[in-house]
């Protein structure tokens, strides 16, 4: 990482001379399906035809047979070649670590590394090993679901995911009050267990399920808890308890330390090209809940005006924290949950 100004890579003179770079031409069907697919169109123009309007229609139905053909003969295509159709994509694993496991109706597969980044579809089931992990890039934005060890969970949709055992993070970035009020929950993502329903606001949360409760800890925003009777909510800082007899209870819970540091470790990997030493700053905090305050306006100045360069950064936030503040004058110190950072002297 060097501390130089930014550079802009240069713009091509016509963005047209590279829009089908790395475009691949589509296999052509069999010669067979295709002459009986022709065959047909040219049957059914044969009943249509008439003298008087020959003209008129040859081209209405050679228009409409081009349309069809190409309808018709993808699916024939994809047939002959033995491709399932599965659902929609959901997102795609990021990171993983340890031993995780894929299930599908007809199969059941264990994630490599040559796989990533892996597609997800609705119906599939993943789990987690011993000291194993996912990290899972949801939807097509920048939400977060992050799998822990000794995990099942169930993908159901976009909006839906079933957590059968174990724990689970969500990182909903955009929470805020007004946002809060107006969130239409038919478009966020809840997490389904046999105790309830978890909704949320835009927010970071922990949902953890075992065979006597439901938890769910709050490190920003807020979440609705459904029992299906009743509908409890727990804020920031609070962990909500739902057990078997449908009593529910709160109690206090730190919004960083070991409790989070499985999800830290799954982190997606943080693009540092470019950006300022504040904007890392931002990541790291929320990332790991820690505050990040600075020392003196000069420091903050510095932070601000620093850009940083390099490739992404593939680990934890604090090692993260580490290995970038040895690259400018700025240095750090945690305590109580707050990351101080100052001028080097």
């Amino acid at each position: 990482m060097i501390e130089t100004p930014e550079s802009r890579p240069g713009q091509p003179d016509d963005p047209f001379d590279t829009l089908f770079d790395g475009v691949e031409a589509r296999d052509r069907p069999p010669a067979d399906i295709e002459q009986q697919v022709f065959r047909h169109f040219q049957q059914q123009w044969a009943t249509r035809r008439t003298a008087r309007t020959r003209r008129k229609r040859y081209t209405y139905f050679a228009m409409a047979a081009s349309v069809l053909l190409v309808l018709l003969l993808q699916p024939m295509f994809n047939a002959s070649r033995d491709l399932p159709a599965l659902p929609g994509n959901l997102g795609q694993v990021e990171k993983f670590a340890g031993v995780v496991h894929i299930k599908e109706s007809n199969r059941d597969f264990e994630l490599s590394a040559d796989m990533l980044p892996l597609q997800l579809s609705g119906g599939q089931v993943l789990d987690s090993g011993a000291d194993s992990g996912v990290a899972i890039q949801w939807g097509q934005g920048d939400k977060s679901v992050r799998v822990d060890q000794n995990t099942v969970l169930k993908l159901i949709s976009l909006t839906q995911i079933e957590l059968v055992s174990g724990q689970v993070y969500l990182d909903i970035p955009g929470a805020s009050p007004a946002r809060s009020v107006g969130a239409d929950p038919g478009k966020e993502l809840m997490v389904v267990t046999r105790f309830g329903t978890v909704r949320h606001t835009g927010t970071q949360f922990v949902v953890a399920v075992d065979d006597e409760a439901l938890e769910v800890k709050v490190r920003e925003g807020s979440v609705a808890i459904d029992s299906g009777s009743q509908t409890h909510s727990a804020q920031a800082g609070v962990m909500g308890t739902l057990d078997d007899t449908g009593h529910f209870s709160y109690e206090p819970v730190a919004v960083y330390g070991p409790a989070w540091g499985w999800a830290e470790e799954l982190a997606p990997a943080y693009e540092i090209e470019g950006r300022s030493v504040m904007d890392f700053l931002g990541w790291v905090q929320r990332e790991t809940g820690k505050r990040c305050v600075y020392e003196s306006r000069a420091a903050e100045r510095l932070a601000r005006e620093t850009r940083i360069h390099g490739a992404s950064l593939a680990m934890a936030p604090m090692q993260a924290l580490d290995l970038v503040l040895q690259t400018n004058e700025l240095s750090w110190n945690e305590q109580n949950g707050e990351i101080l950072i100052s001028l080097e002297h």
